[in-house]
């Protein structure tokens, strides 16, 4: 079981989640020649044996790539109506803090307990 802190404004209205999955490939994004499987960087045996650790710093080191990542993830998320982005602990920063500022949103950011220094909520969730 997890336990994670959200600031004490996000539970005032409904909470949608939302997967993202990787953007099919165009002829868009093939004629600049943007795959992002190009600038993510795999790992193996990190931080363990078996573990193929994801490294995202070539994306976010280019930055056409990075704002076509950006851009791709906002489009299917135009049409929530959404009124925050919720973004979980570092990637989720990274990501999610772009993209709400581009879907005119604000960012709640999910920590683990503790780390957030003001009034929170609470939520427990066990790991598939």
């Amino acid at each position: 079981m997890t336990l994670v802190d959200f600031p004490h404004r996000l539970l005032k209205g409904d909470v949608v989640a939302y997967s993202w999955h990787s953007p099919k490939r165009t002829s868009e994004n093939e004629e600049y020649g943007l795959r992002l499987e190009d600038y993510i960087r795999t790992v193996p045996d990190f931080p363990k044996v078996g573990i193929q650790y994801k490294d995202i710093t070539p994306l976010l080191g280019d930055a056409a790539a990075f704002r076509y990542a950006i851009q791709a993830m906002v489009a299917p998320l135009r049409r929530l109506d959404a009124d925050v982005m919720v973004g979980v602990e570092a990637r989720g920063y990274l990501f999610g803090a772009p993209i709400a500022l581009e879907l005119g949103i604000s960012l709640v950011p999910v920590r683990k307990v503790g780390k957030l220094p003001w009034r929170t909520y609470s939520a427990e969730y066990s790991l598939e």
